[in-house]
């Protein structure tokens, strides 16, 4: 059992790091584990680490691609906020 993550460790389908949660996976389900194992392409070289997740910092306000400001839209995403571009009674606005 150990055997075949410490072979998929080697092989670099994942890091020493996840050895815990794949040997738990193993006792509970051997077959379906060391298939599901098989199926994982290497790639990791040995000793390599995957880099930590970290949470976004926002620095700043949000700009579009064009340089426009963003503001977070209530259901998911941002939007242009038109008096941010146009002023909030319209001045700048082309004609």
């Amino acid at each position: 059992m150990s055997e075949v993550v410490s072979k998929a460790i080697a092989a670099g389908k994942f890091t020493e790091k996840r050895r815990a949660f794949w040997e738990q996976e193993m006792r509970r389900d051997p077959k379906g584990t060391e298939d599901l194992i098989a199926s994982l392409a290497p790639g990791l070289p040995p000793g390599a680490r995957l880099p930590e997740s970290r949470p976004a910092v926002q620095r700043g306000p949000i700009k579009s691609s064009a340089g426009l400001p963003l503001r977070p839209h209530p259901q998911g995403g941002y939007y242009v906020d038109a008096s941010e571009v146009n002023g909030a009674n319209g001045a700048g606005a082309r004609s």
